[in-house]
């Protein structure tokens, strides 16, 4: 029989970091479960912006094989939110390049009972959560700037659910709805092991860490100011968004008021009402 791999692909800022550091954290546990994880860091270099998965397929799929070799384990599993892509880029939809990535890890997977994971937010969540993210990665536009840059119109997440669709079929694919980070971060933890590998998977709930958390409004504020004098490749990217996030979270501070409610509402008028289809499947 062919082993199980369960490809979680994102969205990003759908907690992908949060299940990400857990498995890591659980991998004994859970690979005497039978749940074989693959770290981020391994898998990251056969993916990179999913550029990788489309030029050299090949390595990713002699290291899947590997790994399967490696491992008792009926299942195997990787997280990596980079997976199909840079999204909002160009004015084409959230993932623009998804369509080839997703041909090319179908012949890389053909070995394996793939299911293919996929966690989605609401849009304009998803919009805020994500610019945050790029100034954590460097950028200083704003986000009168950012918003800019996106047709309104053109953000659904139909088109890429369908193409899941369309290339592992319907019943290998398990859409995962965000907003059950509601409930918690156990709590969300516990869904995405239910609804992937089944929740008779013994779940390990010692897991207290805050995992990647976003930036206040004060920290965004000091990183607008910071970013232009940051030198690139050096590090001090990297060293600005810890101090930020130890410091000026939003864990701890006043969240940024980003998306005027007008312009959220118009937002949610347009696409929550497909939103809760998708989620329902």
């Amino acid at each position: 029989m062919k082993k199980k791999l369960f490809a979680h692909l994102g969205a990003h800022k759908t907690a992908t970091s949060l299940v990400q550091r857990y498995f890591m954290s659980k991998s004994k546990h859970y690979e005497r479960e039978g749940v074989k994880f693959l770290t981020r860091e391994q898998v990251s270099s056969y993916i990179s912006w999913g550029d990788k998965i489309i030029q050299d397929g090949e390595k990713f799929s002699n290291f899947l094989h590997q790994e399967s070799e490696n491992t008792k384990a009926p299942n195997l599993m990787f997280s990596n939110e980079n997976s199909l892509g840079r999204p909002l880029k160009n004015k084409a939809g959230l993932y623009p390049n998804h369509r080839p990535i997703l041909k090319s890890l179908k012949d890389i997977t053909k070995d394996f009972d793939t299911k293919i994971v996929f966690s989605i937010r609401r849009q304009a969540d998803f919009l805020q959560s994500y610019y945050l993210q790029r100034i954590h990665q460097g950028d200083f536009l704003t986000f009168s700037q950012f918003i800019d840059e996106i047709d309104l119109g053109n953000i659904s997440w139909r088109p890429l659910i369908e193409c899941l669709h369309e290339t592992f079929g319907k019943d290998n694919v398990i859409i995962l709805d965000f907003d059950y980070i509601k409930m918690g971060q156990n709590e969300y933890l516990k869904h995405f092991l239910n609804v992937t590998v089944g929740p008779e998977i013994k779940f390990n709930e010692e897991f207290d860490k805050i995992v990647n958390p976003s930036i206040s409004d004060r920290g965004l504020h000091m990183a607008l100011r910071i970013n232009p004098l940051l030198r690139k490749n050096t590090g001090e990217t990297g060293l600005v968004r810890k101090f930020l996030q130890a410091h000026f979270s939003n864990q701890t501070e006043t969240r940024p008021l980003l998306l005027s409610e007008e312009l959220k509402s118009k937002i949610g008028t347009i696409y929550d009402r497909e939103y809760e289809d998708l989620i329902s499947g």
